[in-house]
């Protein structure tokens, strides 16, 4: 398994970021018969975004499984799809 990240202030008020993950082909254990199964591996990217909007705020949006790869970290279990968050954070 691999991660890469790629963090960018682009200005003062935003910060972006881009990752990578890899899982490799291995070997899992079949839900249903118990036996050794030979999983492929796949590639998921990450992307997120932040811009202050002021001293206590921000403003965040992510994507999660940015290209919607089917994959199973376990066999018999699906893999979260697309996915986008957004919302506000504050300190108080």
């Amino acid at each position: 398994d691999a991660h890469v990240s790629v963090v960018w202030d682009a200005m003062a008020a935003w910060k972006m970021s881009a990752r990578l993950e890899y899982v490799g082909p291995r070997t899992d254990v079949a839900r249903d018969t118990f036996a050794s199964v030979r999983r492929g591996g796949y590639t998921l990217t990450h992307l997120s975004a932040t811009r202050r909007l002021d001293e206590d705020t921000e403003a965040y949006v992510r994507v999660g499984n940015l290209f919607d790869k089917d994959y199973e970290p376990v066999d018999g279990y699906a893999g979260a799809g697309f996915s986008l968050h957004f919302g506000l954070t504050a300190e108080m």
